[in-house]
């Protein structure tokens, strides 16, 4: 039970921003499709599929924001176990800063093996702060949401293999 409660609290661990946003989305979601009901039983039917498209969009965005954050836990096993298998390395990490979320799971993984003064130097080094939300790529180029590497950089992440249950 324990160990359980322990895997819990490391996968909210490692995606705080994706886990807030499916709460938030699918609050707001629940909330909507109550108002999309009564719009329904009012025979208000223009409005009822107003509010429940916008029901639809919350919970469809609550799903995204799951799938980035089941990306990020596998992020984080994945670079735990290189941590354990060969150190601190930088070169471990350089591939994850550009992104707020990655940036949580690798942060989360450096802690867990020990290395958490390292992680914190090298993203404030980096110029990284916590108010850096949106990932560098999409503020180089907004566009960069819609392409195939986003998508599967934040939703399509391969689980771990090597990952024990």
């Amino acid at each position: 039970m324990k160990k359980r409660l322990n895997d819990v609290a490391t996968y909210i661990q490692v995606a705080p921003f994706p886990h807030t946003s499916a709460v938030v989305f699918g609050a707001s979601g629940i909330m909507l499709l109550w108002v999309t009901m009564r719009q329904w039983q009012c025979r208000h039917y223009a409005r009822s599929m107003t509010s429940g498209c916008m029901t639809a969009t919350c919970f469809g965005i609550a799903l995204f924001a799951e799938a980035d954050a089941r990306s990020r836990l596998h992020e984080y096993r994945h670079i735990k176990r290189m941590f354990f298998r060969f150190g601190w390395e930088e070169r471990i990490i350089a591939p994850l800063s550009a992104s707020r979320c990655q940036r949580d799971s690798a942060k989360i993984a450096a802690i867990h093996a020990g290395y958490e003064q390292q992680i914190q130097d090298y993203f404030f080094g980096q110029g990284y702060r916590w108010y850096h939300i949106i990932p560098d790529a999409v503020l180089k180029d907004p566009r960069y949401i819609f392409s195939h590497r986003f998508f599967r950089s934040s939703f399509l992440v391969k689980k771990d293999r090597h990952h024990r249950r």
